[in-house]
């Protein structure tokens, strides 16, 4: 059994003239040990039928399989046996019937039975913790841990709850598990382990607790762990979803020769974010092995930076693909104009009920300049039940302000209103805009109060979220308050605060020509700039016939030409 020979080890098992509770407990043991969780429990019906006594051991085994099987009816009856056999009060047997109860998430009958025991087993407390942190009770969790004694506090215990509070969708939480973090370290006595490190950073990337993060990353190069696999692969998701592609490289470049395929993604992900699809394509051909992920994330990057052809023949001979995989394609056939086999994907796809299906056939209609068809989609859209979201109100706004259809539009707003997306700031900036665009400067002025209220109070939330300024930027610019637009742009450039800039991308003549804002690397950049002029003098000259130029997010010395 111990060399892990179960196959062997049941044959001998089988072939015994007489089995005792020493050996079924030594068999059960074996299955549970190798993940076999159905074994134990038909073992059990057989030590009952031959009427083989059931020892503190047994009921210990037999728990552990019903816990992770989630049998929960048979664990209730074993819990029976238990307590015509007077095993309750057994250290080992009150764990495993805790760990049963809280495992299937039947809370109330667990803290029960945490009253009878907790006093004659202190292992009980960590595992009630636990109980309650998988239950979402985060706030029973935190007020029964401050009542346990500091020795009975271990990293499960200390772990759990961190991660627990860092997995909240409540800052105050996750800035609790920070607190717990720095109180276990403080105290000494409980080391933090792998998984602590990784709650902990991903609780300071939910709060873009940059300072901190790097303060444990610190730690770890002290402890000597920074190289561990999934400690290592969590400091990559740190810096990569907070921006910072110089330090996620660094990490990156640091790990062994072959670190997770999680990992590899991150760093895929970041590359393509800021562009460098060259370094995002080293990698992802060194994969030994790929999933659909790192596929959606190629194809993404190469449609991105305007190789089309690329991300079309990637997608091709993707091995599975999923419904991410398909979103992503719908999107670039529509910038590659090839509006055909966008439909034709869609129409694949869209019975899986997926919300990104349908914004994606939405949006690609919005841009390029179809937005009849996307109203009559959305039409579509609700007859099929399809839960909108934020994407679908702003690609529909859009759609409006492009036909100058207000009614429509007024329709449309009654319908967000009765949503959770109706306070949305990214919403608010695309329904300002079409009301501006229709020519309601009425319903513009009072969707502009609404949208600048949220915006603020985001910004008092968290100072740092770069889309936030732009978004309140131009709303303000929207309604031509500029000396409000300089106020924003001041202040995002006085917290040092970088928005991406705008890049856009022409394939000519098999080559990719990038462009982004105010950038004249480009060797012609003369002779682009001189047809520039030339346009916009044509631009110009064309808002005497009612033509109203989109200028809410250029530079001063730009808007001022218009």
């Amino acid at each position: 059994m111990n060399s892990g020979n179960l196959n062997a080890a049941r044959k001998l098992f089988d072939e015994m003239p007489q089995l005792t509770t020493v050996s079924y407990n030594a068999i059960i043991s074996g299955y549970n040990k190798c993940g076999q969780t159905q074994e134990p429990l038909t073992l059990l019906t057989q030590m009952h039928s031959s009427n083989t006594k059931l020892n503190e051991t047994t009921f210990t085994s037999l728990l552990s399989a019903c816990s992770r099987s989630s049998s929960f009816d048979l664990g209730k009856q074993i819990h029976s046996l238990i307590l015509k056999s007077g095993f309750e009060g057994f250290s080992l047997v009150g764990s495993s019937l805790l760990n049963l109860y809280t495992s299937c998430f039947d809370i109330s009958n667990a803290y029960r039975l945490f009253e009878l025991l907790h006093c004659r087993n202190p292992l009980l407390w960590s595992l009630m913790v636990v109980g309650f942190v998988k239950s979402r009770m985060l706030d029973e969790a935190l007020d029964l841990f401050d009542k346990m004694n500091v020795s009975s506090r271990d990293v499960y215990s200390w772990t759990s709850l961190i991660s627990g509070c860092a997995q909240n969708d409540d800052d105050v939480q996750r800035r609790k598990a920070l607190e717990l973090f720095v109180s276990m370290t403080s105290n000494g006595d409980v080391k933090p382990n792998e998984f602590t490190y990784d709650s902990v950073l991903r609780a300071c990337v939910k709060l873009e607790a940059v300072d901190f993060g790097r303060m444990i990353h610190g730690c770890l190069i002290r402890l000597g762990l920074e190289h561990d696999d999934s400690i290592s692969g969590a400091l990559v998701e740190f810096y990569c979803k907070l921006g910072y592609l110089d330090d996620t490289k660094r990490v990156f470049d640091q790990l062994d020769k072959n670190p997770c395929l999680n990992t590899c993604n991150l760093m895929i992900g970041s590359l393509v974010d800021v562009g460098n699809i060259r370094e995002a394509e080293f990698i992802f051909n060194q994969l030994e092995e790929k999933n659909p992920v790192s596929y959606n994330l190629m194809i993404k990057g190469y449609a991105d930076n305007g190789r089309i052809q690329e991300s079309i023949a990637l997608f091709d001979r993707m091995p599975c693909k999923n419904i991410v995989s398909y979103n992503t394609m719908i999107s670039v056939y529509h910038k590659a104009g090839m509006f055909d086999k966008a439909l034709k994907l869609f129409e694949f796809v869209k019975e899986e009920n997926n919300t990104v299906t349908w914004n994606s056939m939405i949006s690609g209609y919005v841009q390029n300049e179809q937005p009849t068809e996307a109203i009559k989609l959305y039409a579509v859209m609700q007859r099929s039940s399809i839960v909108c979201s934020r994407s679908t109100f702003s690609a529909l706004f859009r759609a409006c302000a492009s036909m100058g259809t207000v009614s429509q539009g007024r329709m449309i707003h009654a319908q967000l209103i009765k949503t959770p997306f109706a306070s949305n700031v990214f919403v608010g900036t695309s329904l300002v805009d079409m009301y501006a665009k229709c020519g309601s400067i009425d319903d513009s002025k009072l969707a502009f109060r609404v949208g600048e209220r949220v915006a603020e109070r985001m910004l008092g939330m968290d100072s740092m979220h770069v889309s936030v300024y732009v978004i309140l930027s131009n709303i303000y610019a929207r309604v031509g308050r500029w000396e409000k637009v300089r106020e924003v742009r001041e202040k995002l450039r006085g917290l040092r605060v970088k928005k991406d800039p705008g890049c856009s991308w022409i394939e000519a003549k098999d080559r990719v020509h990038v462009f982004c804002v105010e950038d004249r690397s480009h060797p012609e950049s003369s002779e682009i700039f001189s047809v520039l002029g030339v346009l916009r003098d044509d631009v110009c000259s064309s808002c005497e016939f009612g033509f109203d130029p989109f200028v809410y997010d250029m530079h001063e010395h730009l808007v001022d030409s218009f």
